[in-house]
């Protein structure tokens, strides 16, 4: 009998591990797709609808960033390219249809094109412009079609604004555009009344809490976590995380269930702060996030969370209400300042001011 040789091995293994990552890609993509329809039943039925009749040639789809704007635009891009005549569900495709799902979700398409504005530089002209270079050649793949997603479009620059306007304007026959963005008021008022607009409503906590424990995190990482993330996919990896170690860490200091409150400022220059830039972009974000998160709680009486969460909040209801919102909104707003453009320790630093102030 011939031995299996160590390289043939490893081989089979990574076959194996990459299988069955595929499998669990594939049922979340299942799962979004029916959190799609039960939670956004008005966005569902008019793509559906959009597939069984005439396609539009450029979709806007805007709203909060924890909806389910990038989920819904991979599923009409590969609802685009079945030639579907509604949203696909993968449980009921072919092997072959299964096959193209996946490589549009996996963005490895030939016909497809995805940009995105997330936490990189913003999106030039250049890359707008290889748009034209990918479309101005026949389609690759069978069908004839071609789709370019331009996800979080609100960070093109104004040239790339401007260049994508002319293939808004001029669209070709058998190409389709998805935009999605989180904050619809930054886009050209001429890129948004050349594309069809589909407003989505933010995704309730209580699906990422329930999404969270599926994938075994504790009551009290599912909790907090559930205000703060804006994706279904990898939560466990999520809370396994330096960012959110950190930041629960953080968190717990700030409220003094570990730690010296007043150090908080200190201790992140010195042991917490990440040397990768994104990592404290997010330690940061869902820092303040969770603050903005727990001051309302503290507010509105609403008892959730770990206990030591619940602790805090039981001495901090003796505190003057309007006292509590001047916090809630100071961390709201050094939120909206963590970006890779700002000194994150400068941020942090001007909330602990701010904070210290609203105690005088």
């Amino acid at each position: 009998m011939k031995k299996t040789e160590p390289k043939e091995k490893d081989a089979a293994l990574t076959a194996k591990l990459q299988a069955e990552e595929r499998s669990v890609m594939r049922q979340r993509r299942i799962r979004n797709r029916r959190l799609l329809e039960t939670e956004e039943p008005v966005v569902f039925e008019v793509l559906s609808r959009a597939c069984a009749g005439e396609l539009a040639h450029a979709y806007l789809l805007s709203g909060p960033r924890n909806a389910l704007k990038s989920d819904a635009a991979v599923l009409l891009a590969a609802s685009i390219f079945l030639h579907a005549d509604h949203l696909i569900d993968e449980e009921t495709l072919t092997g072959a249809e299964r096959e193209t799902a996946e490589r549009v979700a996996m963005r490895n398409h030939a016909d497809l094109l995805v940009l995105d504005g997330y936490r990189k530089e913003m999106i030039s002209l250049e890359k707008v412009q290889s748009v034209s270079s990918l479309f101005s050649r026949t389609a690759a793949e069978t069908g004839g079609r071609k789709v370019y997603i331009i996800l979080h479009a609100e960070n093109m620059s104004i040239g790339a604004m401007n260049g994508l306007l002319k293939f808004l304007e001029e669209p070709a026959p058998d190409v389709y555009a998805i935009l999605t963005t989180d904050n619809i008021e930054r886009l050209l008022p001429t890129v948004i009344s050349r594309c069809v607009g589909i407003p989505f409503h933010s995704l309730a906590p209580a699906v990422y809490e329930a999404a969270a424990k599926e994938e075994g995190l504790d009551a009290e990482d599912a909790y907090l976590l559930s205000h703060l993330v804006y994706s279904l996919d990898g939560l466990a990896d999520m809370a396994a995380g330096e960012a959110w170690q950190k930041t629960r860490t953080m968190l717990k200091q700030f409220l003094g269930a570990e730690g010296d409150p007043r150090m908080v400022l200190t201790d992140y220059d010195l042991r917490i702060r990440s040397t990768d830039k994104d990592v404290n972009l997010d330690i940061l974000t869902w820092f303040f996030g969770a603050l903005v998160q727990y001051y309302r709680d503290v507010i509105t009486g609403h008892e959730a969370g770990p206990d030591w969460y619940r602790q805090a909040m039981q001495r901090d209801r003796k505190t003057d209400p309007a006292r509590l919102a001047a916090r809630m909104r100071i961390a709201a707003e050094q939120r909206d300042r963590c970006n890779r453009n700002n000194d994150l320790s400068l941020v942090l630093a001007q909330a602990m001011y701010r904070w210290e102030v609203t105690e005088e």
